[in-house]
């Protein structure tokens, strides 16, 4: 487009400076339009996907308001929700051998789903579909007990994460025919707990997981330290469990540790370097508990334990289990 509007402003004196430039304009124009690239359909998917995902995660209930051009209006709820459905429908030659990854990242919003896969043919009574967070973290199964066609179950998601299906069993991977998850509602974005800063399962409990949500934990891989005499918070997603069992640990520094399970605080008196078990009764409607430490005082690793080179401020661990 620029040597076209050299080559005619040379060429032809006469030409004034706009209609070189409109002449440039339009060469760009059909050249580009000529030229662009039409995205292949696992492109548009990943777009469609993209943009869905972004319209649920500013969703605010009624703080936002959701305009369709289509339709011209402004859009209701559950008309919204329908953004948050995704779809995946393939032959059996395009699914992936990888049981662990058979679909997704699905990236999802804080909220409540329900999910559905379709098989071709038959499937065992042992298989079982599952999701996770990355690759380790279940957040949901259903199939222990004889799995369906198509296999249904519901989940909750108390922060935004990318979602990734998954079966027990490669063969089963090759049957799967479609796989669906529809939002049933979503968490506002002003009543989010935030972004989470690491998500880690609960050992001997499957779909029970933990996650940090605040700069007040150093998580370890099932266990964490709260930072100094900070106060750290974790949800605990419990999988049904009726039980919330939280194993205390303090160092030098001994005294009253606060615990907070689902808001109600109680204190534990303990002495320097003592290890305290707490048991907490959970109800069936508790699905998803904010759990809350302080410690009354902090030490260093390093200044207490002999070829240590830990520096960081430490004031209770806790180890949480669920039965």
């Amino acid at each position: 487009a620029a040597l076209l509007v050299m080559l005619v402003s040379r060429r032809n004196r006469r030409v004034s400076g706009f209609q070189a430039v409109c002449a440039g304009v339009l060469a760009f124009f059909f050249v580009g339009a000529a030229t662009v690239a039409t995205l292949l359909p696992d492109g548009r998917r990943e777009t469609s996907a993209r943009g869905r995902s972004d319209l649920m995660h500013a969703y605010d209930g009624p703080r936002l308001r959701v305009f369709s051009y289509t339709r011209r209006t402004t859009l209701d709820t559950r008309s919204v929700l329908d953004f948050g459905t995704f779809r995946v429908t393939r032959s059996a030659d395009e699914w992936s051998g990888d049981a662990q990854r058979v679909a997704g990242p699905f990236p999802l919003s804080a909220g409540q789903y329900s999910a559905r896969v379709w098989f071709r043919g038959d499937v065992a009574r042992r298989d079982a579909v599952f999701l996770t967070i990355g690759d380790r973290v279940q957040i949901a199964r259903s199939g222990d007990g004889g799995l369906m066609n198509p296999a249904e179950f519901t989940f909750d998601l108390p922060v935004d994460a990318s979602v990734v299906a998954g079966v027990s069993d490669p063969a089963l991977a090759k049957a799967v025919a479609q796989i669906e998850i529809v939002a049933r509602s979503v968490v506002p974005r002003s009543e989010r707990p935030g972004d989470a800063r690491a998500i880690e399962s609960i050992a001997g409990r499957p779909t029970a997981y933990m996650v940090y949500t605040d700069g007040q934990t150093y998580p370890e891989g099932g266990v964490f330290w709260t930072r100094g005499t900070h106060a750290g918070t974790v949800l605990v997603a419990t999988g049904g469990a009726s039980t919330l069992i939280l194993t205390l640990h303090v160092g030098p520094a001994g005294g009253s540790v606060r615990v907070a399970v689902g808001g109600q605080d109680r204190w534990v008196t303990m002495a320097p370097d003592q290890t305290r078990e707490l048991v907490v009764p959970l109800s069936t409607a508790d699905r998803l508990v904010p759990v809350t430490v302080a410690a009354p005082g902090s030490f260093r690793p390093a200044d207490h334990e002999p070829g240590s080179t830990d520096q960081r401020s430490l004031g209770c661990q806790v180890r949480i289990a669920l039965r």
